[in-house]
């Protein structure tokens, strides 16, 4: 047992806690982004019904709301890092696209990308969990897990909607380059998730010697 799990993990495993901060980013930044920065591109700059838009994204999370269980289960089924990949690549596929329909002002269409966003966003969710636990050893996973998600919320969850703002205001309003920004941290996403399995078969081919190594008892 780690007398202090906390400085045991900064000391061997700050690289997985970095990698698994990266791994989360779209999960809690990319969020805000195609929230609460999406709320407020729709009604500022393209002058839609905000009523309207907070009904969809309304649906969006019951959506997220239904499909989550189903998606975490589908990562035991078929491999945890598969989903969460799957998703990210969704996202990096829809960002751009999730903007351009709000010109249009067109409404089933702004819904339907809503609902596409917020279904591939839900498969960050719920396999993360475990993609993250098999990255640290038993004893200091808890901390390992909890410095993850802890910094990660405060650098791309805190900073996501100013940051989305600032940056479209660099173009002079135009929705790209945060849609831009999502698409970088989501293709960053997917290597850190992947890297995250390899971390987790580096230990575990390194504890499987040592587990084979020691002495079996032998009753007379």
């Amino acid at each position: 047992m780690s007398g202090l799990p906390v400085a045991e993990v900064l000391r061997k495993d700050w690289k997985t806690v970095l990698v698994g901060v990266f791994a989360l980013a779209t999960a809690t930044g990319g969020y805000y982004v195609v929230t609460s920065y999406l709320l407020a591109y729709g009604t500022d700059d393209q002058r839609l019904s905000e009523s309207m838009l907070l009904n969809g994204l309304t649906l969006a999370a019951f959506l997220e709301l239904l499909v989550t269980p189903f998606l975490a289960l589908l990562g035991d089924r078929i491999g945890a890092h598969r989903v969460v990949v799957g998703g990210l690549v969704g996202v990096v596929l829809l960002s751009i696209p999730q903007f351009m329909v709000m010109d249009t002002g067109d409404v089933v269409l702004i819904y339907l990308s809503m609902l596409a966003m917020r279904f591939v966003m839900s498969a960050l969710y719920g396999p993360m969990a475990a993609i993250l636990a098999d990255g640290f050893a038993p004893h200091v996973r808890y901390t390992g897990i909890s410095l993850s998600y802890q910094v990660c919320n405060l650098v791309f969850a805190g900073f996501a909607p100013v940051t989305a703002v600032w940056l479209s205001s660099l173009a002079g309003g135009a929705y790209w380059p945060p849609a831009v920004a999502l698409m970088v941290v989501s293709a960053i996403g997917i290597r850190c998730t992947l890297r995250l399995r390899t971390y987790h078969r580096q230990r575990v081919a390194a504890e499987t010697p040592a587990a084979a190594s020691e002495p079996v008892a032998v009753s007379a």
